[in-house]
């Protein structure tokens, strides 16, 4: 749908970059996301191999994080010290609740391209002996997400971290270390969608 908005540059909201503690920032009480304690391991693994890459957004008109609560609360839990590299932007509150409510799902409505994905993966996977790496559950939990069968499959000795499953006591879709069906209640405890501490809030 195109807008009836007359053409012109778009507004720049940047208007600062930092380097912060990881006590020093407020979580934003509008935050309705929740993450699983594969995905924290999943990003934790990032961080561990490759390290910041992408800054945190801090709202200046609220001090609100708006971008950035899970890898905060996986600096949080380190035991060496942590400085996070922030981006700040001068928001309303709301255009801020707005963002909350859009930026990280509209990025999740991207599609694959199956074929470069693989290609990508299949380097990532060579050579097919080499030991496991950290990231290979990562890599496992991108194929399923985007309808591939995971490389790892077709390696001996290797099988998926997690396996996708319908919880029979919820109905609801889960990632899970694969397990025997006599323990699901057991898995429907485990992950349990509230914030224990095996998730986050972030």
């Amino acid at each position: 749908m195109k807008s009836d908005r007359p053409e012109q540059p778009w507004s720049n909201r940047v208007v600062g970059y930092g380097m912060e503690d990881p006590e020093q920032f407020l979580a934003n009480p509008h935050n309705w996301r929740i993450h699983p304690h594969f995905q924290q391991d999943a990003v934790r693994d990032l961080l561990d191999e490759i390290g910041w890459v992408k800054p945190v957004i801090v709202n200046t008109q609220t001090d609100h994080v708006v971008d950035g609560h899970l890898r905060i609360h996986i600096a949080l839990g380190t035991v060496v010290p942590q400085k996070i590299p922030v981006v700040y932007i001068d928001v309303s509150p709301d255009e801020e609740r707005m963002l909350i409510a859009t930026l990280d799902p509209l990025a999740a409505l991207a599609i694959a391209d199956k074929d470069q994905l693989n290609t990508i993966v299949d380097w990532m996977y060579s050579p097919p002996d080499r030991p496991e790496e950290p990231l290979d559950g990562v890599l496992d939990l991108i194929q399923k997400q985007n309808g591939i069968e995971p490389k790892r499959n077709a390696h001996a000795g290797r099988s998926p971290r997690m396996e996708m499953c319908v919880c029979r006591t919820c109905g609801k879709q889960h990632y899970r270390v694969p397990v025997d069906d006599s323990n699901e209640e057991e898995h429907h405890g485990n992950e349990d969608p509230g914030e224990t501490e095996d998730t986050a809030k972030a």
